[in-house]
């Protein structure tokens, strides 16, 4: 975050409060004289406040664990505190944690003062009494974080529901906002059998890692004789005896040293809230990360393509198997992990930008403190945030590749009355709306379009063409955005339809003959002059044309089957059956009368296979040979 902060212009002080060791001298090396650094003095309780403690103590067990608000406190912070602002008049002030929110009390009330939570603290110690753990750090009871929250002008919630938790105490601006992370690719194709964990000597590591190491590891080392555990950071301090197959890295200068070693990382967290940052950092390192539902927290929607979840040691030896034997599935992870870190950090810079910014009206006007409700912040919207717009409307994409019959599809559904069905919204070089069948207009600027497709998009589904339209949607193709195409596939509010055509060579064929043409639709009775287009197919362009695409739709049904997504699988040659046309209007959820749908394209390649193919004796025989006879059998639309 500081880092974020200083590259876009902001001069950033920081006050490190020596209440626990810390690595000093880096702190020197990064912030230079920018390092103010403050011995610590714990502030004591008043005979009041003892014996207020000691009667709730025999009330109930859970006074036992908490601590007021400003227990954790340095009192030698104040004067510090002062002594800097009268000398660089700070704009504004952040507070890691909410036992240090009583840092405010020392600005003046234009100062805007910004709390990052990173965890809820409210009965935090229950966490670990559930799970049989004795109980350390910091708890608190709900009356005290509110204490502090109230205290800021800005709170930042690490998650979602952890936003939802700070809102219940404040009319305060609340806001989920995760820590900025580096950005890396994969270090191999197919994975190393090496598994690395990462983790400070913290109570919540502790206990993740021992429980890993007594329940789980046999079961891993069972399935894996030869996969060895790599453990990083000062928790090594703490596991004395370690089993076979564990390599103790210690404590790194540089953890990426660590995270060069290995390209799957372990996250086996069971006690904790915030979203853990050792999971989102090795995400954004395009690593798959093998996460407890716990160390997970706060990435759920990303479960099965982003990262591999387990509850038990047989989900855990089966997700490595799946990664280890199958190559693709291991690069999509590596893939769709970085996509995700990347939406992250794109986010999360854009509320930095806003929260912080010195010219922003909204976020310099006098604080209310009785003020209810967000300030309105125009942000990039999240995907699910469009598409939880207009609940009324469902939203759909057609996923697909170029010459499939998509234009038949886009062309047939989006004739029908309560469907709005756009063509290549996501062309890299133009937005096509289908004017030339239907009855869009779309004006929008394709480099906005590119920057911000979400924004696109929200613009897309205001756009209802009719009073009685019940669904939106559009195709798009894995050559277009495939940022967006990876996003779309797996948020589960978004129906899928998957048009495939089985046969490739008709594909490759109808392909080609765009390509020479230049046309790529055509309207009724407008189509003769392709007939003349002759083909000659070249054998290994064909091949790897039909092994891309396979491995395509291998993909994309496979990432959808693994997330439990309902999802409507649709071939070519049934595009003009009643009854699949039928089944596809009841997935969209609107009128399923195939009386509906109207012809509003036509067939581009009306040759036989036999007259369109120079070296059809050629490549029949080719065809034979490889066992993809069925390529030569006449497609029936």
């Amino acid at each position: 975050m500081a880092s974020y902060l200083i590259s876009q212009g902001h001069e950033v002080h920081f006050l490190y409060s020596r209440q626990e060791n810390a690595d000093e001298e880096a702190m020197r090396k990064f912030w230079g004289e920018r390092l103010h650094l403050v011995d610590y003095k714990k502030p004591g309780l008043s005979s009041k406040q003892k014996r207020i403690r000691m009667i709730r103590q025999r009330l109930s067990i859970h006074y036992k664990y908490y601590c007021l608000i400003d227990e954790h406190y340095n009192l030698l912070l104040d004067e510090v505190i002062k002594k800097l602002d009268s000398k660089y008049h700070f704009d504004s002030v952040l507070a890691e944690y909410i036992f240090q929110s009583r840092a405010f009390k020392n600005f003046k009330p234009d100062v805007l003062k910004v709390i990052d939570t990173h965890d809820v603290m409210t009965d935090r110690h229950k966490l670990f009494l559930k799970e049989g753990k004795q109980p350390v750090w910091y708890s608190t009871p709900f009356g005290q974080e509110r204490k502090g929250v109230r205290r800021a002008d800005v709170i930042i919630a690490i998650q979602e529901k952890e936003k939802a938790h700070f809102a219940s105490m404040t009319g305060k601006l609340v806001v989920n906002v995760g820590h900025i992370v580096k950005m890396g690719s994969p270090k191999s194709e197919v994975p190393r059998r090496k598994l690395l964990f990462v983790g400070s000597d913290n109570p919540s590591n502790y206990y993740g890692i021992n429980d890993f190491l007594e329940k789980d590891f046999p079961a891993v080392r069972e399935a894996f004789p030869d996969l060895e555990l790599l453990i990083a950071g000062n928790i090594c301090k703490r596991l004395e005896k370690v089993p076979d197959g564990v390599n103790l890295l210690g404590e790194l200068e540089d953890l990426s040293t660590a995270y060069e070693q290995a390209d799957l990382v372990l996250n086996p967290l069971t006690i904790g809230t915030g979203l853990k940052i050792k999971m989102i950092e090795a995400m954004g390192l395009s690593k798959v990360v093998i996460s407890t539902p716990v160390g997970a927290d706060g990435l759920e929607d990303s479960a099965g393509h982003a990262y591999v979840l387990y509850r038990d040691s047989k989900e855990l030896v089966g997700g490595l198997k799946t990664v280890f034997n199958m190559k693709e599935r291991y690069q999509g992870i590596c893939n769709n992990a970085a996509d995700v870190a990347e939406q992250w950090n794109r986010k999360n810079g854009s509320w930095l930008d806003k929260i912080f910014s010195v010219n922003d009206p909204e976020m310099n006007s006098p604080k209310d403190s009785d003020k209810t409700g967000d300030r309105a912040i125009d942000l990039p919207k999240t995907l699910k945030e469009v598409l939880d717009q207009s609940p009324d409307i469902k939203k759909f994409v057609i996923i697909s590749i170029p010459r499939s019959g998509s234009n038949l599809m886009v062309s047939l559904i989006g004739g029908h009355e309560e469907i709005t069905c756009y063509p290549e919204l996501f062309h890299p070089h133009a937005i096509f709306d289908g004017g030339h069948f239907a009855r869009h207009n779309i004006e929008y600027n394709i480099d906005k379009r590119n920057e911000d497709p979400h924004t696109f998009l929200e613009y897309i589904y205001k756009q209802r063409f009719g009073k009685n339209i019940k669904a939106i949607g559009f195709k798009i193709f894995p050559d277009q955005d495939e940022k967006l195409l990876r996003a779309l596939i797996r948020e589960p509010s978004l129906k899928k339809i998957v048009l495939i055509r089985d046969n490739y060579l008709m594909n490759f064929l109808s392909q080609k003959t765009a390509q020479q043409s230049k046309v790529y639709f055509v309207k009724p009775g407008t189509g003769k002059e392709l007939e003349d287009i002759r083909i000659e197919v070249n054998w290994n362009e064909f091949i790897k044309y039909e092994e891309r695409f396979q491995s395509f739709f291998e993909d994309v049904l496979g990432q959808l089957n693994a997330s439990g997504q309902r999802f409507c699988e649709i071939q070519y040659e049934e595009l003009l059956q009643p009854e699949h046309q039928a089944r596809l209007l009841k997935f969209l959820e609107v009128e399923p009368d195939p009386g509906l749908l109207k012809i509003r394209s036509e067939k581009q390649n009306k040759l036989t296979l036999e007259e369109k193919v120079l070296n059809y004796e050629g490549l029949k025989e080719k065809l034979i040979e490889s066992g993809k006879e069925r390529y030569l059998e006449r497609e029936k639309v």
